[in-house]
């Protein structure tokens, strides 16, 4: 198995998992798919039967959890968490049975210079999570 892409450290990993409870069959959401590690977690609790859906704006996030992630009960979407109404319509998904925010930054997205984030290497000032949209902070 090789060695995952992402630097991040899930925060709260074991509290979400417990309060969550994935057992086979539930349909999860994690809403800042990150590096995957809550997914990855929650995916590993729901089995074939379930199914747990990550979302991020971040569109490296997306491709490199597409990667990390082969092979499991996840699907894996590049939208706003706040577009989950939306994001369940085009998976014809009529409810969850849970919902994890892990709000911020993620250490891949610190450690990346190019993102623009870091406050510790030279880099552009971007400070967007999806860089396809909206303006960098600095022009």
């Amino acid at each position: 198995m090789s060695e995952p892409s992402s630097v991040h450290v899930s925060v709260l990993l074991d509290q979400v998992v417990h309060w969550l409870a994935p057992r086979p069959g539930v349909v999860l959401v994690d809403g800042t798919l990150g590096g995957g590690g809550h997914t990855r977690a929650l995916a590993a609790g729901v089995g074939g039967d379930g199914l747990v859906i990550g979302i991020d704006r971040d569109p490296a996030a997306i491709e490199n959890a597409g990667r990390e992630l082969a092979g499991l009960p996840v699907r894996l979407a590049q939208a706003n968490f706040c577009d989950l109404p939306e994001v369940l319509a085009a998976l014809k998904i009529e409810k969850v049975d849970g919902v994890v925010l892990d709000l911020g930054l993620s250490s891949d997205q610190l450690a990346d210079r190019e993102r623009g984030f870091s406050f510790s290497a030279d880099g552009p000032l971007d400070l967007r999570f999806d860089p396809t949209s909206g303006e960098p902070a600095k022009r």
